[in-house]
């Protein structure tokens, strides 16, 4: 572990012009050259996180805690190569490696920005917080394959505490255990490396939800897959839906609603099938085919992506739910980090990522439009054109 001074970040804010770099309205950036920087959507201030991202040094994966008050990424020692990728079914689920070195920084925010550095063995590649803030979870590699890592935020000590592929996860509300979806196997994971567990046979999906005492998963039955709510004893408190192969899906905060998309033998991003959400009060089509979905933070808007079939390019399209309307935008090309490392794998980013503002009213994304790349703002309102924000490859919204 390195404990860093804060001296160069608060330069780092000068010479930007900014003279805080609080927890608030904020937008974590991966720039095109490997940095990390922060910028305040309303007035444009950007505030640079680091300085030697390039050929050898890489820095990415920026993922905001539960509260927005600490902003941790990951060091790589190298640009990222093809990594190792453990791929599973229909929805092309798995995480890929980016690196055989790497360390995570932990960003405390504030009028002065402190940084723990926590050099890792395994490569990290994808950040989880618990919901309370204490620990850090992260997915990485080396050369035995995929491990599940856990920092602790108070000591800024790493321990592995378990491995395999594909590996997909969601943490318990009360953040002292993990429900795993490894394989073929589901159980119950503690931060120190216990396991318990979870006498089920998983059917065809990907990463878990665990929200509010009700877990998401998949079950095999006789006659194929069932999509289920459930309590953490395992007593099944609704179906959701049966499926042939494969199925995507994702659990509001609030542990009410459920999307999902049934993506049948054949089917592939851009169009992996219809998005339903199923309600309390039953089911809505929310677009007929969809390409990845992500849930607001409160639960109460589901951000989605589809192809958009007006353009004889291949242009993808955002959509915004809010429960009874949906609002549609312009097409654009997303940027190759969006593609190749968030949108295969959206369930599981969807656990732990918002592209969201707090307030539900914009969406921030990386991508073309009209031969212009960027990071940019979407206000969810109809004929509103989204807005350039700054140069970037991803972006994520603080909480």
């Amino acid at each position: 572990m390195k404990r860093l001074a804060a001296v160069l970040l608060l330069v780092a804010a000068a010479c930007t012009g900014g003279d805080d770099a609080a927890a608030g309205n904020v937008i974590a950036v991966q720039t095109a050259d490997g940095n990390i920087v922060v910028i305040d959507p309303e007035t444009g201030v950007e505030t640079r996180l680091t300085f030697d991202g390039g050929t050898t040094t890489l820095y990415s994966q920026p993922t905001w805690s539960p509260d927005g008050s600490q902003l941790a990424f990951v060091q790589s020692g190298a640009a990222a190569g093809p990594g190792q990728f453990a791929a599973g079914g229909g929805v092309r689920v798995g995480l890929q490696a980016q690196a055989i070195n790497s360390s995570i920084h932990i960003l405390t925010m504030g009028d002065e920005i402190t940084d723990v550095e926590v050099e890792t063995p395994i490569a990290g590649f994808y950040l989880y917080w618990s919901p309370d803030g204490s620990s850090l979870a992260f997915l990485g590699s080396d050369f035995s394959g995929i491990g599940l890592g856990v920092i602790d935020i108070s000591t800024g000590t790493f321990r592995r505490i378990d491995e395999g592929q594909p590996y997909y996860f969601a943490w318990s509300p009360d953040s002292d255990r993990v429900l795993s979806h490894v394989g073929g196997d589901m159980y119950f994971l503690s931060t120190d490396g216990r396991t318990d567990d979870f006498p089920i046979d998983p059917g065809g999906f990907s990463a878990p939800g665990w929200e509010d005492g009700s877990l998401l998963y998949s079950v095999v039955r006789d006659d194929g897959n069932l999509l289920v709510l459930a309590t953490t004893d395992g007593e099944e408190t609704r179906e959701i839906l049966e499926y042939p192969d494969e199925v995507a899906a994702e659990l509001s905060a609030d542990g009410k609603t459920v999307a999902y998309v049934d993506i049948r033998a054949g089917s592939a991003q851009p169009a992996l099938g219809p998005l339903i959400a199923d309600t309390v009060n039953g089911q809505v089509e929310v677009a007929p085919e969809v390409t990845a979905f992500f849930w607001s933070r409160d639960g109460t808007h589901l951000l989605y992506l589809t192809p958009d079939r007006t353009s004889e390019d291949l242009l993808l399209q955002w959509g915004v739910w809010d429960g009874t309307t949906t609002t549609t935008f312009e097409g654009f090309v997303p940027s190759a980090t969006l593609v190749a490392r968030y949108l295969p794998f959206f369930s599981q980013y969807s656990n732990s990522h918002s592209f969201l503002s707090p307030d539900n009213k914009s969406f921030v994304f990386a991508g073309e439009f009209g031969g212009e790349s960027g990071v940019w703002i979407q206000k969810i309102e109809e004929g509103v054109p989204a807005q350039r924000l700054t140069d970037g490859v991803v972006a994520t919204w603080a909480p």
